[in-house]
């Protein structure tokens, strides 16, 4: 029998001399980091198994899973370390060795428990990362240095029987998976795709192709009729299907399916992949870039929208298979007049939240994320009539490759990546409610209500001051605490003549006795009055440092104000290197991610350079604790 360390939340369990423990649990040879970091001895065979709250999660031997292997060592390791354990010695004697209500008594001393998730941690990788917003996997190596993962594109973001979950590409090669029960708190829990888990399931003995790095783009999706979700993706990254096809290398026309081993689970914590998944297309091309699948009301079939022959415009497949392996192409064009399409990320289709009565009722991504096409869309001929100019998100060219996916209570919910490939910082954005404002008819995002539940401190809360000409006001923050915080303003506009109103705003990330230089400010530059009583608000965003290579210079676009409308909302949210700017509700958006954080530099400054008076209403500024959990969520109450 195995030896057993018990406390009221861990399980953690070592076994010697066994190497397959029944059913899926799979041991771990004891030459492994795990084994040779707990045990300090050779044996050989051995292994390990680590049950947290009930869920069992395996770890295997091979390469492909050293990354769960770690983070799971470091998380025992952050709580307990067990003394070193005779080889020889017998299973009494180990037991009390390892003097099992010592440990639990150090396991729960702390006041905090999230002061030992690895994601909370002040410094990873030798630099300040973001806390509250979703990362990669973060784990100890053994010197003691924190090691984040990389992270690329978002593939999901969507709620499941109480449970949001989040999964996002980790470098090319598997989805890393996250759990919330809030949206807000998140834990990271073993990955929904890779090679590893392939292989470790036997579900594959090799790997796709010899260059194949591993599932990479792909779409969850609810199919009315079907058991429970499905991920269709792509599972060869950088693996050619055939020489002689016109795109060679990345992102070849293939994809496969892959469906929850328990689909009654909330957490979706296993995810099966075979090669028997892979679709097939009869009668025409096959595509690349897999979106949602949805059942037609036309016809007794499914719709799955994705790039045509892997090139840059969106096609129409349909099915009649229930199992979902067979596909034909039905239109080769899904939107009309305009060509939507690209063959960097999969097509973003969804009814539009808040939609008004008579006007578009669909969008469509009209790149990776970051804008939108809207329409209206006929359920008998199945195509998206575009009647919409793109409207923008975000204007950032940090924000891009995102994914979109439902709530139970209705929301729309949004997340990209903010960074790019081998850049310092990568992070997803803050998830947002994508929605539809009607009073400008703009498809607008703005941050989950949830983010105010992580509110931990308040520096200043709904205070009201003048701003005259060419001055500024230093907020209450605290030294170092202003570097991650829930910032808002609204800027008092009714009796600002617009001739007047020009270079008023917030700087953050900023040092103490100056606005100048600070790593962001927004200014509003002017306020332009139309003929029936609405404003047009241009804007800008300014930021400290060199723009990193690959990135645009900050530019937003104005926005309306419609008549009745007397104020400037600004909300500001800042984690470290990550800054997102929201105002007047997400008619106007910027994110930015630049490693240059420093905590001498976090005041925040309001002001006003120009030569009329400001006053600023409702000033708040509440300090943000850690995003992360050290447990595993339960499902919210359906």
């Amino acid at each position: 029998m195995p030896d057993t360390v018990r406390t009221p939340k861990w399980r953690y369990t070592c076994w010697f001399g066994v190497r397959d423990i029944g059913g899926d649990q799979i041991a771990i040879e004891t030459d492994h980091i795990l084994g040779r970091e707990l045990y300090d001895h050779r044996l050989d065979s051995g292994g390990a198994s680590f049950d947290r709250d009930g869920e069992h999660i395996n770890l295997v031997e091979e390469v492909a899973y050293e990354s769960i292997v770690e983070r799971h060592h470091a998380l025992v390791l952050g709580y307990i370390r067990l003394p070193t354990v005779a080889a020889t010695a017998t299973a009494d004697a180990r037991s009390s060795q390892l003097k099992t209500e010592d440990m639990e008594a150090h396991l729960f001393s702390s006041h905090d428990r999230t002061a030992a998730v690895l994601e909370c941690q002040p410094e990873i990788d030798g630099s300040f990362g973001p806390t509250y917003h979703v990362v990669n996997n973060v784990t100890r190596l053994p010197s003691g240095e924190l090691k984040r993962q990389p992270l690329n594109d978002a593939n999901a973001i969507f709620e499941y029987k109480g449970i949001y979950h989040a999964m996002n590409q980790a470098g090319g090669g598997n989805w890393t998976h996250a759990i919330s029960d809030d949206l807000v708190r998140w834990f990271h829990v073993k990955e929904a795709l890779s090679v590893g888990t392939q292989l470790a399931n036997r579900t594959i003995s090799q790997k796709w192709g010899p260059h194949d790095i591993g599932p990479c783009d792909g779409t969850v999706s609810f199919p009315e009729g079907q058991p429970g979700p499905i991920i269709m993706y792509m599972p060869d990254c950088d693996d050619g299907l055939d020489p002689s096809h016109p795109k060679k290398g990345d992102d070849t026309p293939r994809i496969a399916i892959s469906r929850p081993a328990d689909p009654e689970s909330p957490f979706l914590l296993d995810w099966l992949t075979d090669k028997s998944d892979i679709l097939v297309f009869d009668h025409g091309p096959p595509c690349s870039f897999p979106g949602r699948v949805w059942k037609s009301k036309a016809g007794e079939y499914y719709n799955m929208i994705c790039a045509y022959n892997a090139g840059n415009v969106w096609a129409r497949y349909t099915s009649s298979d229930p199992a979902l392996l067979h596909w034909r192409i039905a239109d080769k064009q899904f939107t009309e007049p305009i060509s939507a399409g690209n063959g960097l990320n999969g097509p973003l289709f969804h009814p539009i939240p808040n939609a008004a009565p008579g006007g578009p009722d669909h969008m469509i991504n009209a790149d990776t994320g970051d804008s939108f096409y809207l329409g209206v869309y006929n359920y008998t001929t199945e195509k998206l009539n575009i009647t919409s100019r793109r409207q923008t998100i975000d204007s950032s060219s940090f924000f891009q490759f995102g994914a979109v996916g439902t709530a139970s209570d209705g929301r729309l919910l949004t997340t990209d990546w903010l960074g790019m490939y081998k850049y310092p910082v990568n992070a997803l954005s803050s998830i947002r409610e994508l929605t539809y404002d009607r009073a400008v008819g703009q498809l607008v995002s703005r941050p989950v209500a949830e983010y105010a539940s992580l509110r931990t401190a308040t520096f200043v809360e709904n205070a009201h001051s003048a701003l005259p000409p060419h001055t500024m006001m230093t907020l209450p923050v605290p030294p170092g605490a202003g570097g991650t915080i829930d910032m808002l303003v609204s800027f008092d506009i009714a009796s600002v003549r617009a001739a007047n109103a020009s270079d008023f705003g917030v700087a953050v990330r900023a040092q103490p006795n100056t606005a100048r230089g600070a790593d962001l400010a927004v200014y509003f530059n002017a306020i332009e009055s139309a003929s029936d009583g609405t404003k047009t608000i241009r804007w800008n965003v300014t930021t400290a440092g060199q723009v990193p290579r690959g990135v645009s210079a900050p530019r937003v676009s104005a926005f309306k104000l419609p008549n009745g409308e007397t104020t400037l909302d600004v909300r500001i949210l800042v984690d470290r290197p990550i800054v997102e700017v929201f105002v007047q509700g997400g008619r106007g958006t910027f994110s930015w991610a630049q490693d240059n954080f420093m905590p001498n530099r976090t005041a925040v400054h309001l002001f006003n350079a120009g030569s009329a008076n400001v006053v600023a209403r409702n000033v708040s500024v509440y300090g943000m604790a850690c995003g992360w959990r050290p447990d595993k969520p339960k499902p919210k109450p359906q």
